[in-house]
């Protein structure tokens, strides 16, 4: 808007104005078709291949992320081996019965486990990836055209999923999704056989919680799970840290491959 003021005509500045509400929609729109190369090349390849194509991009962080992330795995007394591991488990073999699935639990809020995560989002992008369900009627809609799942401070029980349905999604087996049925074309319900691997931050009371309700779904539920525990709430750091592609996919790499 300042370089409309500045810059441009009166003309355009009217349709600035008049369509100010509009601007962030637009500009995201615009994005998309000025990136669109790069969101068809990491479509069409395998998940393993765009972490290893991640390792070779520039840095854009100054290994901050990096050090970051070592700082809270290790004050938490994260394996890291192990969860970089499962990492590279998950993206190879994607959504499957022999693929459990990761869950970051934390006890308090403030653990870093997030951070770590979200590294993700940095070498697929958002435009990839299918978020925590939000409306209660539609929940998986998305999830169709997602190459992995992130489900950020998710809730197992009293969620918008039942528990049923989360064993369905877990265990790699096929997944009724509901959708709406007064758009044009669209009749009947999907069902979803895609293998989008599923990662999962939580609260530690959440788990407990499958643990205490010891009954056939809460207990399959749990089977599912590779819970990796934080307990210890860390400072945040000084100044923002970038999520940077290339520190998360050496970072995992190298611990995991």
């Amino acid at each position: 808007m300042q370089h409309v003021k500045n810059h441009c005509s009166p003309a355009v500045c009217t349709f600035v104005f008049k369509n100010r509400a509009r601007l962030p929609s637009l500009i995201d729109d615009i994005w998309r078709w000025e990136t669109i190369d790069d969101v068809l090349t990491i479509a069409g390849e395998s998940l393993m291949h765009g972490l290893r194509s991640a390792e070779s991009k520039p840095c854009v962080c100054g290994n901050a992320w990096t050090r970051f992330a070592s700082y809270i795995l290790k004050s938490n007394g994260v394996d890291i081996q192990a969860l970089c591991r499962s990492v590279v488990q998950s993206l190879s073999f994607g959504r499957a019965p022999t693929t459990p699935v990761i869950a970051m639990a934390g006890r308090t809020g403030g653990e870093g486990k997030s951070f770590f995560l979200k590294g993700l989002i940095a070498v697929y992008g958002r435009s990839n990836i299918f978020f925590a369900p939000q409306h209660p009627a539609f929940p998986l809609l998305g999830l169709e055209n997602a190459k992995l799942v992130l489900l950020d401070d998710f809730r197992f029980l009293g969620s918008v999923l039942p528990i049923a349905t989360q064993c369905l999604w877990f265990d790699g087996s096929p997944l009724p999704i509901a959708q709406p049925q007064n758009v044009q074309g669209m009749t009947g319900h999907d069902v979803y056989s895609g293998n989008a691997p599923i990662f999962i931050t939580t609260k530690k009371g959440d788990v407990e919680a499958l643990e205490r309700a010891g009954d056939g779904d809460a207990s399959m539920l749990l089977r599912r799970l590779s819970v990796f525990s934080c307990a210890t709430r860390v400072a945040k750091p000084p100044v923002q840290i970038a999520n940077c592609a290339s520190c998360f996919a050496r970072f995992v790499c190298s611990h995991g491959c």
